[in-house]
């Protein structure tokens, strides 16, 4: 009897873990400077940029020029890339809000289990990083739960597509 009654708590557990994955598995986050937010959600992370940041602007024109950047996950710790890099992705780039809001796209299928501990560390008041690379230049992004998105920001996101 005690064997069966571990093997229902351990499923129970796991259809429990399974149940919350998909649904933990979705958030916005927005960087320290009001202007930038990731969205991770159906296995993709995006990178909206609302202001002006060079190394965000040149990143962007890379992938709109075929080129793949590296990207990179992790606790914030100073102003570098972020500790742990996935590897090289082929993002897409896109367009919103009359082109004031750029962005950027990157398929995360074959790491959700990072981006569901990450979200959690998040949602637990950690300051999280993200950052992306092509090898000579960086973007990298600092994320909290408590972080605002700036007026200027609000205003770019209430522009039609």
């Amino acid at each position: 009897m005690e064997g069966i009654f571990r093997r229902y708590v351990l499923a129970l557990l796991v259809a429990g873990f399974c149940s919350t994955a998909v649904s933990a598995f979705a958030g916005s986050w927005i960087d320290e400077d009001g202007d930038t937010f990731v969205v991770i959600d159906n296995e993709i992370l995006s990178i909206y940029s609302t202001g002006s940041f060079y190394y965000f602007d040149q990143l962007f024109m890379a992938v709109r020029q075929g080129e793949r950047l590296q990207l990179c996950v992790g606790f914030a710790k100073g102003t570098g890339v972020a500790t742990d890099c996935l590897g090289t992705f082929t993002p897409t780039a896109g367009f919103n809000n009359k082109g004031e809001n750029r962005s950027l796209h990157f398929s995360i299928a074959n790491f959700e289990y990072v981006f569901i501990a990450y979200e959690d560390y998040l949602r637990n008041g950690r300051e999280m990083k993200i950052s992306i690379d092509n090898g000579d230049l960086f973007s990298a992004y600092s994320l909290r739960r408590d972080y605002e998105l700036g007026e200027k920001a609000q205003q770019i996101l209430r522009l039609p597509d």
